[in-house]
């Protein structure tokens, strides 16, 4: 096991890079996840997100990182309604672009997909609109409101 501050400056080299990581980063998040647990990655990488990405494009960032390079999506997070309302919360997804669009719907889909919720993917089902789905909002407005 790593200490805190060790897992602390782990996740900062993992999303402290631009929209792609390399295979040493990848390995880093492979090894830090077998080291420390997924819960205890997770939560640090969530306090990363909302201590340090603020802006539509530094979340959108954070996405695509969390996303397509380090798979995250493969493991299940405890809250996802919690998690995804802090990216809509950053993101305009009335006024965003095509491929903000497309890395909130994979994420969104994706995570849910793993939290139990097959029916909210919507690559899947064409019906669920993530920007509309009362959970996220709630959540989102909560960020919202407390000014984060």
């Amino acid at each position: 096991m790593i200490s805190e501050k060790e897992l602390r400056e782990r996740i900062d080299i993992a999303f402290g890079v631009d929209t792609e990581a390399d295979d040493d980063e990848r390995q880093l998040f492979i090894d830090t996840v077998s080291e420390c647990g997924w819960d205890a990655v997770f939560d640090a990488s969530f306090r990363y997100l909302c201590a340090n990405r603020k802006t539509a494009a530094e979340v959108k960032n954070f996405a695509v990182l969390f996303w397509r390079y380090y798979r995250y999506v493969d493991y299940p997070i405890r809250e996802p309604y919690k998690f995804l309302g802090y990216f809509y919360s950053k993101i305009d997804m009335k006024n965003c672009s095509f491929s903000a669009t497309a890395i909130m719907d994979s994420l969104t889909g994706d995570v849910l997909v793993k939290a139990g919720y097959p029916e909210k993917h919507p690559v899947e089902n064409c019906d669920y609109i993530p920007e509309k789905d009362p959970e996220i909002i709630a959540e989102a407005e909560k960020y919202k409101a407390a000014g984060e």
